[in-house]
């Protein structure tokens, strides 16, 4: 292909200034990427003689082989396969570690089928490998994004959209989460989006938080860099012989893709 065809693909915005943002990678298209998915869990129970606190975290870092195996106008159907896995759990009650990192390191070698639509929800296809259920959705965790997170319609720079999110394990429906475009690369083949979302449960000290940013390459049509801090507070209700429990969850994710170019903003 020539330069001046090169030229030619690359995704500019309309004569306002609104440019598309969508997930529609070629067919064929191979895709090596690193996941680093952290997870840190607190729980506090307010005791006579003083706040008794246990912590749990789990760093895991996975690289992964993903094949658009076909495209439509609805979405893009790919292939991730795993192709490494670490996991780390440094604190925690010694059998509650080594399950989580068993758990971790039964994902090696296994695969996941997803559809991927243009604004970026994922759904899981049917899986004809016989995983189990908790696997799949252990892979489909490691390689979600914040679910339709790109807006329906074009954007100029510096514009706001609203997208809900539904996330697993936070309280209530969900988050109303507020992105942002908050700029292209000269020629618009780049687009950092950024995200943050807060939902508070007036009843209890509950609630749930999103922030991060996303880095799309447009003219592949796929998410090259991204970063995602999940915070989730609950409290579950005390028995009869222990007071409840304020229970704190935050999750982050970064993905890379391997040999990633550096873009500037």
């Amino acid at each position: 292909m020539t330069c001046a065809s090169l030229t030619a693909q690359r995704p500019r915005g309309g004569g306002d200034g609104r440019v598309s943002l969508v997930l529609r990678p070629f067919p064929g298209d191979m895709i090596r990427q690193r996941v680093e998915h952290d997870v840190d869990e607190q729980g506090t129970i307010t005791m006579p003689g003083g706040d008794s606190t246990v912590r749990v975290n789990t760093r895991t870092m996975v690289v992964l082989r993903s094949k658009v195996d076909a495209v439509d106008s609805a979405g893009a159907v790919v292939t991730s396969q795993v192709e490494s896995v670490t996991v780390r759990a440094p604190s925690g009650f010694p059998p509650c570690r080594q399950s989580r990192i068993a758990s971790g390191l039964a994902l090696q070698g296994r695969t996941l089928r997803m559809k991927v639509s243009p604004d970026g929800e994922l759904m899981v296809l049917d899986d004809a490998s016989g995983q189990s259920a908790a696997t799949i959705a252990t892979l489909a965790a490691l390689v979600d994004r914040v679910p339709a997170a790109l807006p329906a319609l074009p954007v100029r720079e510096h514009e706001k959209w609203t997208r809900h999110m539904v996330l697993a394990g936070a309280p209530g429906d969900g988050i109303d989460a507020e992105f942002t475009l908050d700029s292209l690369t000269r020629y618009g083949d780049f687009a950092w989006v950024s995200v943050k979302g807060v939902m508070r449960d007036a009843a209890v000290d509950a609630g749930a938080s999103v922030v991060g940013w996303i880095l799309l390459d447009r003219r592949r049509g796929w998410i090259t860099r991204s970063r995602m801090i999940l915070t989730m507070r609950a409290v579950t209700e005390g028995q009869t012989s222990m007071p409840p429990m304020r229970f704190v969850m935050r999750v982050e994710q970064r993905v890379g893709e391997m040999n990633d170019l550096r873009v500037r903003r």
